[in-house]
């Protein structure tokens, strides 16, 4: 028999694919079943479109495989569970006729129906431009999420009078020096811009160059008894007078 017929790629996810005798056998009935429309004349039947008769003895035949170098053929028994199976599956019907067993595929023309492959490939083609449509949406809101965080991040936050920090300075302040210290050395700062008019282009680098260094000297002042803000609570000028840090 020459030709060929349609099978879709959906057989290798299905439960037939792992059962040999009954994918086999399935795919026998189904390979050869009539395809023309006008259906094919056999004896005194006429097989019409998905219809193919044969009999278990020829059944037999047909399923022969070998293994070992050895010829094998399935018992009847194995063959008439497997389409027993097949027909409880609702794959093929079968009826008794005198030349053999008339197998009709159920679905055979939707199987051989272009429609049919054309839709899953649309409804796939469908599920894809969907899948990266939300994975794009999604792509889009991370991207305007991290945007935001940056954002918030860079925004600065005024502290006392003067003193403008980011967040991720703040965090890296405290995380140094604790709150109680980044709290005093903010005051630090506040105390001399508002007392020499100074303004930097970075709060956070006047602290790192020399506002830090004098709150750590104002602990050492106070862990050796001697006068100090943290010990205190004077103001600027009382701590250092007109003094010019020079930065």
């Amino acid at each position: 028999m020459g030709g060929a017929f349609l099978t879709s790629r959906e057989i290798f996810s299905n439960p037939i694919w792992t059962n040999v005798v009954e994918f086999r056998l399935f795919f026998l009935i189904y390979g050869n079943a009539v395809f023309s429309d006008e259906g094919v004349r056999v004896g005194d039947i006429t097989l019409q479109r998905g219809q193919w008769l044969r009999s278990i003895r020829n059944l037999q035949k047909d399923l022969e495989y070998t293994e070992n170098r050895a010829v094998k053929i399935y018992s009847t028994s194995t063959i008439k569970r497997a389409i027993d199976s097949l027909v409880i599956q609702n794959r093929i019907k079968i009826e008794t006729a005198e030349l053999g067993t008339l197998f009709t595929v159920i679905n055979y023309a939707v199987y051989q129906g272009f429609e049919h492959y054309e839709t899953v490939i649309a409804k796939r083609r469908g599920n894809s431009n969907e899948t990266a449509t939300k994975q794009q949406r999604n792509n889009n809101n991370n991207v305007k999420k991290e945007k935001n965080d940056k954002k918030v991040k860079e925004e600065k936050i005024r502290h006392l009078d003067s003193v403008l920090l980011t967040q991720k300075q703040i965090d890296t302040l405290v995380k140094k020096y604790g709150q109680e210290g980044f709290e005093r050395i903010v005051k630090i700062l506040n105390d001399y811009k508002n007392k020499s008019g100074k303004q930097y282009e970075s709060d956070y680098l006047a602290i790192t160059r020399w506002v830090a260094k004098r709150y750590l000297e104002d602990l050492q002042k106070v862990a050796k008894g001697g006068r100090g803000f943290a010990k205190s609570g004077q103001s600027y000028d009382e701590l250092y007078g007109d003094k010019d840090f020079g930065f």
